[in-house]
């Protein structure tokens, strides 16, 4: 019987963006797709960037379907929020001067780097959890799709797949 999302979605498609509302959350997705990848295959990974949603939802979610994500070497969680934070202080105070694209590719050097450190014959799934919250930290829909682009395209020039919502 076929399930749904189809197991291989993510590998045929190479960046799948999830569109949801508050009265409809998709995160069931996310965490399927999660699952499918680090349930089926011993060979792959997850890196899992959320904006807004906390570690401790994304283990007790994948514990209700037998995935210990704590203790599981393949899965790495990067709160996104709290990169940003990071290169907004180093930045200067002057608000006027602030360049939001730093920020986002920080966060592209941090999956890069990732990508790049694991097994060659790894396929990566990156998930960007809840990109619309950085359009309301003040992120730019150009900014915020040029980093989408670039996350693909370097998805599937070191063999992984995206996944946004």
């Amino acid at each position: 019987m076929q399930s749904f999302p189809p197991a291989d979605l993510a590998s045929h498609v190479g960046l799948v963006l999830i569109t949801d509302e508050l009265q409809a959350p998709a995160d069931f997705l996310i965490h399927r797709f999660l699952n499918l990848r680090l349930k089926d295959s011993k060979r792959s990974r997850c890196l899992f960037l959320s904006v807004s949603e906390d570690i401790e939802r994304i283990k007790s979610v994948a514990s209700k379907s037998n995935l210990n994500i704590s203790q599981n070497a393949r899965f790495k969680f990067v709160d996104v929020y709290s990169h940003l934070e990071e290169s907004e202080e180093s930045e200067e105070p002057d608000a006027s001067s602030r360049d939001t694209r730093l920020g986002l590719w920080r966060i592209f050097d941090l999956v890069s780097t990732e990508l790049r450190s694991g097994q060659e014959d790894a396929k990566t799934l990156v998930i960007l959890d809840d990109i619309a919250t950085l359009e309301w930290l003040g992120y730019s829909v150009l900014e915020l799709s040029r980093l989408c682009r670039a996350l693909r395209a370097l998805c599937l020039k070191v063999v992984g797949h995206t996944l946004s919502s």
